[in-house]
Formats: structure tokens, sequence, C-alpha cells
């Protein structure tokens, strides 16, 4: 439909319940992610953070409609945003955050060295080994 439209898709997330289940299904969602990818490199999947940002926020007491609503306008407005601009995403990530603000200090949380920068490390690190493997 998009390419119909003259558009291009950029992010996906899958719908109902196969997100609910790739939620809590790794071997799902990893599958997922590579069926993605092989229709188009460039798409970011974006189930897997926003159910982990409803999670956190549902152990934060956030009511439930309320932490699914928080997830979702969270990853689609990033993701809209990154994907209209031609600026840096670290630069635009500082353009847009607030001084002193609840994203800068979730940020500061999740850029320490030893957490998402780590996380993502390692996770393109076994995608790299896993797509090796495949590739033989």
């Amino acid at each position: 439909m998009a390419c119909y439209a003259g558009a291009k898709v950029t992010h996906l997330k899958p719908h109902g319940a196969l997100n609910n289940m790739a939620a809590e299904n790794l071997e799902l969602a990893l599958a997922i992610g590579r069926a993605m990818k092989t229709v188009d490199r460039q798409i970011i999947y974006v189930a897997l953070a926003g159910s982990q940002m409803e999670k956190a926020a549902l152990e934060q007491g956030i009511p439930a409609d309320l932490a699914r609503l928080m997830a979702r306008r969270t990853v689609s407005g990033s993701g809209a945003l990154l994907a209209a601009s031609t600026e840096d995403a670290a630069q635009l990530r500082r353009n847009v955050t607030s001084p002193k603000g609840t994203t800068e200090r979730a940020l500061a949380v999740l850029m320490d060295e030893a957490a998402w920068p780590r996380a993502i490390s390692a996770a393109i690190a076994a995608a790299t080994a896993r797509s090796r493997e495949l590739a033989g």
C-alpha cells in the first residue's frame, strides 16, 4: 500500500496477537525481525522496544492503558522524527531533549556504557555472528 501511495515504510510493528506473542517469545520476535529484514534491510522493528517501555511503565505503577499509549507514542514519535530529519540521530536527540527533564534523566541511564550501548553492541554482534552462520 505504501508503495502504491508513493510512500516508503520505514518502521514496522507486528499487529495484534502476533505482536503480543512476540513480546513474550524471543524466538518468535527474532523470526519476525528476520522476515522483515529479508524484505527491507533498512526497516526498523519497533515492537520490542515498545513492549519493554510498556512493561517498565507498568512496573512503576502506571495504569496499563496509559503505559501502552506512552510506549507506543514514544516509539512512533521518535521514529517519525528521525525518519523525517536529515540530522545525525545523536544531534537530533540532543536538540529535542529538554535540559533537566524526564527524557534527559532516562537517557542518562540508557546511555551509560554498561547499559544500552553494551546491550546494542552485544545484540549486533550476536546477529552478525548468526548471519555469518546462516550464510555458510
